[in-house]
């Protein structure tokens, strides 16, 4: 669901209150990291996107399907709209609950091995709480990042977690939806513009980075971002306007 991040006209939906929504998640937690988080709070919703800290987050999984898949990659990278800080990007690789498939592993390159050593999400999640206390997450695609690691917590804890994101593919949907019609679009029909990650920053000339690497690819949704607020989004618009 997106509001209305690009100056213009259009109707937007009812915009979510996400600081009353993490009040009610600490009063609600049992949890003592889950508390902590829920009380660290988030920045004011008509913060201006200059002022902002923001975290990029990348997931990567064994599957698609909340139900049944989870977490083997957990990237993030701290950045503001002027440096992206790589020096802090954080890359957690965790052992699923449920056997990697052949045609995972083909996607994002981790290996069985790989997973028999690492820890369980649990053990990593206060550090992934911690990394993202007070920020506003960027992710490219939010039904991975939200689903799958509100559906973690939720198993973890007893109680799901509800964050905001902005999301940049959603961003890109707009943007591309605005671009200028030619005739021979017209006549023939316009086909939509490919929102993956890879060919969104492709429109903005950023340099191609190999895909499915959770860090990596938080890095690639950051620049993205940055590129979006350049040339479309401005940096004085209002965080309550982008994130959902």
């Amino acid at each position: 669901m997106l509001y209305r991040s690009l100056k213009d006209t259009t109707p937007v939906a009812p915009r979510l209150d996400w600081p009353a929504i993490y009040q009610r998640q600490a009063d609600a937690a049992q949890d003592r990291r889950l508390k902590r988080f829920f009380q660290a709070g988030l920045p004011a919703p008509d913060s201006k996107l200059a002022e902002l800290e923001f975290v990029a987050l990348d997931l990567e999984t064994t599957g698609l399907s909340v139900e049944v898949d989870d977490i083997v990659s957990v990237g993030m990278v701290p950045f503001t709209l002027q440096r992206i800080r790589c020096s802090a990007s954080r890359n957690w690789v965790v052992r699923p609950r449920t056997p990697l498939q052949e045609e995972a592993i083909v996607i994002h390159g981790i290996t069985h091995s790989e997973v028999r050593q690492a820890p369980r999400l649990g053990s990593i999640i206060g550090e992934v709480l911690d990394a993202l206390e007070g920020k506003v997450a960027i992710v490219h695609c939010k039904s991975v990042e939200q689903q799958f690691l509100g559906a973690a917590l939720e198993r973890l804890t007893g109680q799901r977690l509800l964050f905001p994101v902005i999301d940049t593919m959603a961003q890109e949907r707009v943007i591309c939806a605005k671009r200028p019609v030619s005739w021979w679009q017209a006549i023939w029909g316009r086909k939509p513009l490919s929102l993956r990650l890879p060919d969104c920053r492709q429109r903005y000339h950023l340099p191609h980075y190999t895909a499915h690497h959770a860090t990596l690819d938080a890095v690639a949704a950051a620049e993205l971002f940055i590129a979006q607020v350049q040339h479309h989004i401005g940096d004085e618009a209002l965080l309550r306007d982008l994130w959902e």
